[in-house]
């Protein structure tokens, strides 16, 4: 039986060009997942804060809160990057 090698190889670089040469979990090391977990944390905290702010009419606190989460957003690119859910996406934005 014969088989192509080189037809194989060309299949295999197609899908990394499509999916990308990542897939699974992020390659940290332990201080690094401690720092990511914890700048989770402080979003997920800054996002149930900014829902309280914003049904209570704190302008100001909103304000605060949105620039604690850009500030967050902008820190964790350095542990893996921003999680898709973060990023806000355009109206009429059909890629989810």
């Amino acid at each position: 039986m014969y088989f192509h090698p080189f037809c194989w190889t060309e299949q295999g670089m197609a899908a990394l060009d499509r999916e990308g040469p990542f897939r699974g979990r992020l390659p940290l090391s332990s201080s690094q997942k401690a720092n990511r977990f914890r700048l989770i944390r402080n979003w997920h905290n800054c996002k149930g804060r900014l829902y309280e702010a914003a049904v209570s009419g704190d302008v100001d606190e909103v304000i605060k809160l949105l620039a604690n989460m850009e500030g967050i957003k902008q820190e964790i690119a350095d542990y893996g990057g921003v999680p898709k859910k973060w990023i806000i996406r355009e109206v009429g934005d059909t890629n989810e």
